[in-house]
């Protein structure tokens, strides 16, 4: 004889089974210690980018299983923890974690409560004055001095790590010193999309650093095609200015004139730069010719006796080092 379902019950796989079939992004959530308040408050802040269900963690399970049309999607129960609810969105899994990143709010920390990452109590003066609260921060393992008719905490402190349960004892501390650091919000703790699992390490990329380790990866890539005299569009202006500046500095040395070998400018540009590129212009074989005369002239005086009597430092070899590109545009 078979066990009577409850119809609620088959409802709930129905439509749970139907969304994630429907929704390309499919999240799996950790509603623990969420305030139904707050609850209500997410979804109603939501209802333009997602869906939230809530049921039983048997049902979700079942619907995971039943919709065979999502590649990989019952890959989510492995992630399953806490009190699990579901959450669908059109958008892709990384938006929807920044909007429920930015829709999170600091809370205190209650007694029996699991720390989120280390909790800590800065260095610094707190509102207390001389009493028995030094005795009760002494008991956390906090050190302080009494320095203007107030406590100060000497040193940076952890008194709760990642993953341990939050005492009463520091929950009053934290309390007392105004520190919320729990956060009030949806806990995405796995996203689903197009056939790919991404953890919550994965999705909470912090969007500053991103960029400026591309901009760092720009600038030491950009340095490093200086150096190797790479003549691409970001460093073909600037190897220009620092070879002119290098010839400058060179033939100061040697107190050689070398400009006065140069022939005057045409209004005409061999090399004009433009803002999004760089166009050279071809010049005529007369011209070439002219243009060869004069290199050979400078080069010609580089060699000179002067310049061979001249004793110039030997360089030992070295590493590539950082061109001032300032400078370069600067000259």
């Amino acid at each position: 004889m078979k066990a009577h379902v409850a119809e609620w019950k088959k409802e709930d796989v129905n439509l749970l089974t139907n969304l994630i079939k429907e929704y390309n992004t499919i999240g799996l959530l950790d509603i623990t210690s969420m305030p139904s308040y707050q609850l209500q408050k997410m979804r109603a802040q939501l209802k333009d980018s997602a869906i939230i269900v809530m049921t039983r963690l048997k049902l979700i399970k079942r619907a995971l299983q039943q919709a065979k049309e999502k590649n990989n999607v019952v890959e989510l129960e492995k992630h399953i923890s806490g009190i699990p609810a579901l959450i669908f969105s059109k958008k892709d899994s990384f938006r929807l974690s920044k909007i429920l990143i930015k829709n999170k709010s600091s809370a205190k920390a209650k007694p029996g409560q699991i720390a989120p990452s280390d909790i800590a109590i800065p260095a610094g003066p707190t509102p207390f004055t001389p009493g028995p609260v030094i005795g009760e921060l002494g008991q956390l393992g906090i050190k302080t001095v009494i320095e203007g008719g107030k406590i100060n905490v000497k040193e940076n402190t952890v008194i709760v790590k990642k993953g341990q349960v939050i005492s009463e004892r520091v929950s009053a501390m934290l309390s007392k010193l105004g520190i919320e650091p729990m956060e009030i919000g949806l806990n995405l703790v796995a996203s689903y999309e197009d056939g790919n699992i991404y953890t919550k390490d994965v999705l909470n990329v912090n969007e500053l650093d991103y960029i400026n380790k591309i901009k760092n990866a720009y600038k030491e890539s950009l340095n490093l095609a200086l150096n190797a005299s790479i003549p691409i569009e970001d460093t073909i202006l600037l190897l220009i200015k620092k070879a002119y500046l290098d010839t400058l500095a060179l033939s100061n040395k040697l107190k050689i004139n070398i400009l006065k070998d140069i022939p005057k400018v045409k209004e005409e540009k061999l090399v004009e730069v433009k803002k999004d590129s760089i166009e050279v212009k071809p010049i005529s074989d007369k011209e070439f010719q002219e243009h060869e005369k004069v290199a050979k002239k400078i080069l010609s005086n580089l060699q000179s006796e002067k310049a061979k009597h001249l004793e110039l430092p030997k360089h030992k070899e070295e590493k590539f080092k950082k061109i001032d590109t300032d400078k370069i545009i600067g000259g």
